[in-house]
């Protein structure tokens, strides 16, 4: 007999990005399914289904914020101390999801728009981070604002140090670049915490972790690749309030 699911608790997740609305459908707990979309949503999206919602961009998500079925997280909503109040809610919400889905400690490298790294202590407590250009943006940056250089796309593989035409020695600074930076972060943070989560996210994350296993595999050794980790952040301020009514 089919099972119905007409009382099944459906809803969606948003995080508003730099350059990408990404979405999460919802059955409860579950993460059914995830899509990104380059365009805002039409102004009646969703009327009746509840919305869960972050934004890194200002005021994106003004034309919804009186919607009953939208809910539009911020900082204040999320429970972990010492956040800042520039902080992205991108970054608190995804370290959040990290330690949710793995365990406290946590670290997150999320290799977006921007490349940024974002650690909480055992206590639920930031320790800090870091933000640099992200590995597109870092090779859209060398086009865009000098006279002769070609445009590159990340490179899949980690291209060889020492290239011997222009395009491979941007991808070579860029992929190296942004290599090295990430193993100085996984190496301090597994001196700190031996046992600590540590999850790669973001678009560029899968190109990153193959860079890492290329210079050195024990650097991929636990680290986790979750592209869901925000959605997690989202999940858990959701169950949070609603375990509050």
């Amino acid at each position: 007999m089919a099972t119905s699911n007409a009382g099944a608790d459906r809803w969606r997740s948003l995080m508003v990005g730099n350059s990408r609305w990404h979405w999460g459908d919802w059955t409860g707990d579950r993460l059914d399914r995830t899509c990104d979309d380059a365009q805002p949503p039409p102004d009646d999206l969703a009327q009746g289904q509840p919305v869960w919602a972050a934004s890194v961009v200002p005021g994106a998500l003004n034309r919804w914020s009186d919607r009953a079925n939208w809910h539009i997280i911020t900082l204040a909503d999320i429970p972990i101390g010492g956040l800042y109040s520039t902080l992205g809610v991108d970054r608190a919400l995804a370290v959040l999801g990290a330690g949710q889905r793995h365990g406290f400690p946590a670290l997150v490298i999320d290799g977006g728009t921007a490349l940024t790294v974002t650690a909480v202590d055992p206590n639920r407590h930031l320790i800090g981070g870091a933000i640099a250009p992200g590995l597109g943006l870092q090779l859209r940056s060398l086009t865009e604002k000098t006279a002769a250089l070609p445009s590159v796309l990340p490179p899949a593989q980690l291209p060889t140090l020492w290239a011997q035409d222009s395009i491979g020695a941007i991808a070579s600074g860029a992929a190296w670049g942004v290599a090295a930076l990430v193993q100085t972060w996984l190496q301090t943070w597994r001196s700190r915490y031996p046992h600590g989560t540590a999850v790669m996210t973001g678009g560029d994350g899968p190109a990153i972790a193959q860079y890492l296993r290329a210079m050195n595999p024990t650097l991929t050794v636990d680290l986790h690749q979750d592209p869901s980790i925000i959605f997690a952040g989202i999940q858990a301020v959701r169950s949070e309030r609603i375990s509050e009514k």
